[in-house]
């Protein structure tokens, strides 16, 4: 698995899984290889570098809170259209 697969399949940053393996340096000597240019890690370094317990629980609440955001963004996009087409309007009835 390339560090690539590895960090979309967690849901983490690439600078995440470098600033790990470079920590976990010694543990990983052999099971991070370079190939074709890319990182590859095997699975006992997946195992080892994968996000603990509460890594995934704050992943998720991140996960929620764009989703979140994203609604609101929304919102405020219908909110902004509303109140333009309102201001015309007043602007037309202004001038009769």
């Amino acid at each position: 698995m390339t560090v690539k697969d590895f960090y979309e399949k967690y849901q983490i940053t690439p600078q995440v899984v470098y600033a790990k393996i470079k920590r976990k340096a010694e543990l990983l000597d052999s099971h991070v290889m370079k190939s074709n240019g890319q990182l590859e890690i095997d699975d006992y370094a997946e195992k080892l570098l994968k996000p603990c317990y509460t890594d995934l629980a704050l992943l998720e609440k991140v996960q929620n809170f764009r989703i979140k955001l994203d609604e609101k963004i929304s919102e405020c996009e219908e909110l902004k259209k509303s109140l333009a087409d309102k201001i015309k309007k007043m602007k037309i009835l202004k001038f009769c």
